[in-house]
């Protein structure tokens, strides 16, 4: 959970929208949680190439089943 942006705290996960809606395509930005910071560029949104956008690509989930007991 990001708990900070630009390393100003968050009160909410509204304001971590509100934030990313007022930056722009290029700008980096640095998040912030208590497993510590990570800075990202953000791309162009892909429906408004004006609009900044942070998401993930590429990424392969693999669903492995566990034993009874395991969560």
């Amino acid at each position: 959970v990001y708990t900070q942006y630009n390393g100003e705290v968050l009160q909410s996960s509204e304001e971590l929208l509100k934030r990313l809606s007022e930056a722009k395509p290029g700008q980096e930005i640095k998040l912030g949680s208590a497993e510590g910071d990570v800075v990202v560029k953000l791309a162009a949104s892909p429906s408004d190439p004006q609009k900044a956008y942070l998401g993930v690509t590429g990424v392969k989930t693999n669903y492995v089943t566990k034993e009874d007991g395991w969560f």
